[in-house]
């Protein structure tokens, strides 16, 4: 979800910068991380594992990279997989301290296309309660004009990776709620980049195969969620300042092939 959550990416979160364990993890197989290749901290890897145990898949898991089937309109299923879709926010909207964004099916492991997004415009009034968030069935979107935004976005499936991401800035979204009834809107702001977010899970897109530049890949420790809060407060201020630690595409290749899988603690230090 977008940072101001890609995700997704989902400003970045108000919540209090964590603690955690800054130690880098040392990893089993050497030949697998490229020294050039950042490495996550003891407390990113407790945090993904925490994430695993609600439900979140890892990020190189098949489901998170497929298209998934649409659901039968106005079905008893459309209405028990959107039940278990704001169960599952629910949960994360705990963990995360009230702050959640967007959601989708396959995140949790739920092969059905269905998403969950906030509204809004601008979430300058804070967090927006999980069971607030608004559950669209068999969603399609289609970018309206051509104004394009830059943004961070970041995603619960993809730990540390933040990155820039090019987005429409006004969609309609066209699909039904989980009891049938036909949803036609026309979103922007936040909601424009949820929505198109959440939708790239269902087609099995994670944000950062939309990111065409290296440098537009970034990496935040646990231990800097708030800095990076900061940094990107900064840019919304028109400011220019710089997030040196980057993610190089090759890396970010072999996490999601599952070459180097962040979900274990062995081996950390």
């Amino acid at each position: 979800m977008p940072e101001n959550h890609t995700g997704s990416t989902k400003a970045s979160s108000d919540q209090p910068e964590t603690a955690g364990d800054d130690r880098r993890f040392t990893p089993p197989d050497t030949a697998r991380w490229p020294a050039r290749w950042q490495t996550p901290t003891v407390a990113d890897l407790a945090r993904l594992e925490a994430g695993y145990r609600r439900g979140l898949l890892p990020v190189h898991v098949r489901l998170l990279h497929e298209l998934v089937p649409p659901l039968a309109v106005g079905s008893a299923e459309a209405a028990h997989v959107a039940e278990r879709l704001s169960v599952a926010a629910r949960r994360e909207a705990d963990a995360a301290q009230g702050h959640m964004v967007g959601l989708a099916a396959p995140q949790v492991g739920i092969p059905a296309r269905a998403l969950l997004f906030d509204p809004r415009v601008d979430p300058a009034g804070g967090a927006l309660p999980a069971d607030d968030l608004r559950c669209v069935v068999n969603p399609e979107v289609e970018p309206i004009g051509d104004d394009l935004i830059r943004e961070i976005e970041g995603c619960l499936s993809t730990g540390p990776i933040k990155g820039w991401v090019q987005r429409a800035t006004r969609v309609r979204l066209r699909g039904h709620t989980p009891h049938g009834e036909p949803i036609d809107e026309v979103h922007t702001g936040l909601a424009a980049i949820v929505i198109q977010h959440e939708v790239d899970h269902l087609d099995g897109i994670l944000f950062p195969q939309r990111i065409s530049e290296d440098l537009d890949l970034l990496w935040v420790c646990t231990e800097h969620v708030q800095r990076f809060t900061e940094y990107a407060r900064a840019h919304r201020r028109g400011e220019t300042p710089e997030w040196k630690t980057r993610t190089p595409r090759d890396q970010w290749d072999a996490i999601r092939a599952g070459l180097a899988v962040l979900g274990s603690l062995s081996g950390a230090v």
